[in-house]
């Protein structure tokens, strides 16, 4: 486990021999800098809510409150606790996005989102699903700027193939084989389950638009959740059938959590910053009533064991 991690020796009650002065200054800026943005996010919300956010936001995982953890874990939604994909997405494309609305040359907002991508990665410290999601999104980046098609799961092998070869035990990680399934759900799955998508006369574009949102949002959910339930089933010996929709719901709110916890940081000081405070609650404590709630209704967990050979 540990040596998929990268991890190659433990060391018990050693002792020190030298001690120097030298440091990396950017690793310790970016340390710095994550601390004191979790300190803030705490104090604004509170121990609970404020470490929740600072999990999501940026990574601070050793502030989380143990009992919001676990009800994540057992309502299935402890991957938003995680920095992911989705993460990855929303700092690239959004750098990205406005650097191309500002007017930069197609290559200088490719080249500041990868940048961008990398910088956050490393600030936040992410593990394997980050790394994943980054290296496709360079791959993607690539593509644009050599106008070239981008394709989900040649980018999905290429960033395998390269993972692979730098640690073959990465194969053996649970949170490598999750993410990694969850992109082959969506790039084999989806698309055999969507079917022919086909506008019926007379339907009004509104309703359509409404019912095709829904449905592939489904869709995508169970094609995600065929691939990556019996790796957690070996993983965990539990899943959470309900999760399936419970996601539906606060998957949504992601994005506007991500932009909420990014203005706290910066107006917490001000006046304004109260407003923002409200509005992070109103939504964290939402995913705490929907996490009880799935947990109270019948057939909420489902045990299904573990094989284990001596």
């Amino acid at each position: 486990y540990y040596a998929g991690l990268g991890v190659r020796m433990q060391m018990y009650q050693g002792d020190p021999v030298w001690h120097g002065r030298d440091y990396d200054r950017f690793m310790e800026g970016m340390w710095q800098l994550k601390y004191r943005c979790t300190r803030i996010l705490v104090a604004s919300l509170g121990q609970q809510n404020g470490s929740i956010l600072a999990t999501i936001l940026l990574g601070s995982k050793e502030v989380l409150d143990g009992e919001m953890k676990t009800l994540y874990q057992l309502s299935g939604i402890s991957h938003i606790l995680a920095i992911s994909g989705l993460h990855i997405s929303l700092v690239g494309m959004g750098i990205y996005n406005f650097a191309r609305r500002i007017g930069l040359p197609l290559w200088l907002a490719a080249l500041i989102g990868i940048l961008g991508v990398i910088w956050f990665g490393i600030f936040t410290d992410a593990g394997a699903s980050a790394y994943r999601a980054a290296g496709m999104f360079v791959i993607r980046m690539l593509g644009t700027v050599l106008r070239r098609n981008y394709d989900m799961l040649t980018s999905l092998g290429v960033l395998l193939v390269l993972m692979v070869i730098l640690n073959p035990l990465c194969l053996y990680q649970t949170g490598v084989l999750l993410s990694f399934g969850a992109i082959l759900g969506i790039g084999c799955i989806y698309p055999l389950l969507l079917g022919d998508e086909r506008y019926r006369e007379g339907m009004a574009k509104i309703v359509y638009k409404f019912r095709q949102g829904i449905k592939k949002s489904l869709i995508l959910s169970f094609s995600v959740m065929v691939v990556t339930f019996p790796v957690m089933s070996l993983t965990f010996y539990e899943i959470a059938p309900y999760s399936l929709v419970l996601n539906l719901l606060i998957l949504p709110f992601l994005p506007c959590l991500f932009v909420l916890g990014i203005l706290l940081i910066v107006v917490w000081r001000w006046e304004i910053g109260t407003i923002f405070c409200a509005l992070t609650d109103l939504v964290l404590n939402g995913y705490t009533w929907l996490a009880k709630l799935s947990l109270r209704l019948p057939g909420s967990r489902l045990i299904v064991g573990g094989t284990h050979t001596y």
